[in-house]
C-alpha cells in the first residue's frame, strides 16, 4: 500500500489522502486551549501514529489550559509533521 504525504484537501497542490485507499486514519481535535495531557491520552487511546496518521487540529490551541507550551511543542517537534496554518 502506498504512503501519501499528509496534507488536507486544500493543501495548494499536495497529495489529497483518501483513507479507504491509503489506509491513514484522520482525526480531528478541536480547541486544545493548552491540555497537554488529556491531548497526549487521546492520541494514545486511538493509537494515533505520527508516521502514518493525520491530525487536524482545530478552534484555539493554547491559552486556558496550564500546558499550552507543552502542545505547541508536542505540534511542532513530531517526527515528520507538516503543519499548515489557517487563520
Amino acid at each position: 500500500m502506498e504512503r501519501v504525504a499528509a496534507a488536507g484537501p486544500y493543501a495548494g497542490g499536495r497529495a489529497h489522502i483518501d483513507p479507504v485507499v491509503t489506509g491513514v486514519a484522520v482525526y480531528a481535535v478541536g480547541d486544545i486551549q493548552g491540555c497537554y495531557e488529556p491531548l497526549n491520552r487521546l492520541l494514545e487511546r486511538v493509537k494515533f501514529d505520527p508516521s502514518r496518521d493525520v491530525l487536524w487540529c482545530t478552534g484555539d490551541l493554547v491559552n486556558r489550559g496550564p500546558a499550552s507550551l507543552e502542545v505547541l511543542r508536542f505540534l511542532v517537534g513530531s517526527p515528520g509533521t507538516e503543519l499548515e496554518f489557517a487563520l
